[in-house]
């Protein structure tokens, strides 16, 4: 199977100029498309329209394709900038043109849509006429004429086409257009340096993967569950109303004669309050060892837990996490070097091997940051 980063062949290319009647229309637009942005000196706004133009066809025989013809003009070497000197293989192809160049200009002459030609929709008498200019007196000026009209239509019928097609928008530009607008819909912005964001936490994609379940509102905690069990692919469960103590910062703990004293409506006896409403419990697991690690406060998967919490649940809940690790990771407790022991998280004091899994792994995420 290809890997999902292959190389663009321009050997593709070739064959489109040379057989375009095998190639699909839309087929072949994206392909040009996709090539010529590979170039970072090409416009991408206005390659479609203005490097890519489209004729009337002049032709009354019944088409065997949906493409007619394609004249493909290419840049220089001097012109596009781009040293070929260091490329592998030939850089000129079997057309005579240079490999691995921008084309300064495509022209496509569709054979299912236009003005003139076997489908078009002006009487024949119009593709005769055209046809016989260009043929008798050589006078291409009334088919140039028509393709002015012609190209925009057939832009807006390709733009059109590729609206509602999703997959194909993603695949085009997928990072400035197609993605902050599937994460607009659960109320989440792209991140400013995607780079930095698939590094440290969760990529802007698994958001726009989750979008269904993040726009909900309100959101249960089945829902939350099932993205949480779905991204760490692990069994995960959510607990509501645990609880928390809250700490009273002096001015609203009850002091005798001073502020705070009324008996059932502000006297608190204590500095800390308990609250239910404000915290829930999270249970992941079982877990084998190297994802048990990774959920472990300070890592990879913890980030990734935290930024994942923060967007379902919101700033205004406290969480606590408790991991649960596979039975078969449970191993005595050996002061090495090469031992992975963490006091309090990852190390029992277990003269044999349980035989059930461990629950008692346990730490609190806040955002009070």
């Amino acid at each position: 199977m290809p890997g999902t980063q292959r190389r663009f062949h321009p050997r593709l290319i070739e064959q489109l100029a040379q057989s375009p009647h095998r190639f699909e229309f839309f087929q072949a637009v994206r392909l040009l498309l996709a090539y010529q942005k590979r170039f970072p000196a090409s416009h991408t706004d206005d390659l479609l329209g203005q490097t890519i133009r489209f004729r009337n066809s002049v032709s009354l025989g019944f088409p065997p394709s949906e493409i007619e013809a394609m004249e493909i003009e290419w840049e220089t070497a001097e012109k596009s900038g781009i040293d070929v000197a260091g490329v592998e293989g030939d850089t000129v192809n079997a057309i005579g043109e240079p490999r691995f160049q921008p084309f300064r200009r495509v022209t496509i002459t569709p054979a299912f849509i236009g003005l003139t030609g076997p489908l078009g929709v002006l009487p024949r008498h119009y593709t005769q006429h055209v046809a016989e200019r260009e043929i008798y007196h050589r006078d291409t000026a009334t088919r140039s004429f028509l393709d002015i009209f012609t190209s925009r239509a057939v832009t807006l019928f390709y733009q059109s086409w590729l609206k509602y097609r999703l997959h194909f928008q993603y695949e085009a530009d997928r990072k400035n257009h197609f993605l902050p607008l599937i994460l607009n819909l659960s109320g989440l912005r792209q991140h400013q340096s995607t780079v930095k964001q698939e590094a440290d936490g969760i990529a802007d994609e698994s958001f726009a993967y989750y979008v269904a379940a993040l726009r909900e509102r309100p959101r249960s905690p089945q829902w939350c569950a099932r993205v949480i069990a779905d991204y760490f692919q692990t069994k995960a469960s959510i607990e509501q109303f645990s609880g928390q103590w809250l700490a009273l910062p002096m001015r609203e703990q009850t002091q005798l004669g001073v502020a705070n004293s009324v008996l059932g409506d502000s006297g608190f006896c204590g500095d800390r309050v308990w609250v239910r409403d404000t915290a829930i419990r999270l249970e992941l697991g079982p877990l084998r060892r190297r994802e048990f690690d990774e959920l472990l406060p300070g890592n990879a998967g913890a980030r990734k837990l935290t930024q994942l919490l923060r967007v379902l649940l919101g700033i205004t809940f406290e969480s606590e996490v408790r991991l649960t690790l596979d039975a078969r990771d449970i191993f005595p407790i050996q002061l090495s070097a090469a031992a992975d022991c963490q006091l309090g998280w990852s190390s029992w004091m277990a003269p044999c091997i349980p035989h059930r899994d461990a629950r008692d792994t346990t730490y609190r995420i806040s955002y009070d940051a």
